[in-house]
């Protein structure tokens, strides 16, 4: 339900209006106020991982063929 809530406010829709579009897509009533909650929690987390410190290294795999 995160990801449900976090990319229409990310698209600039208000706490009310992803209420209402929660409410039409899954009829599942939630109120504004449960919006903003869930969507602080996210933030937190976000924060908290942009600021973590970065590793010394990362290791990959980088694969190139032809086929």
């Amino acid at each position: 339900m995160e990801d449900k809530i976090l990319s229409p406010y990310a698209c600039g829709m208000g706490q009310r209006d992803i209420a209402k579009h929660i409410k039409s897509l899954y009829a599942v009533g939630i109120s504004p106020e449960l919006v903003s909650k869930i969507r602080k929690e996210i933030m937190l987390e976000a924060t908290a991982r942009q600021n973590r410190p970065l590793e010394l290294v990362y290791p990959f795999v980088f694969i190139d063929a032809i086929h």
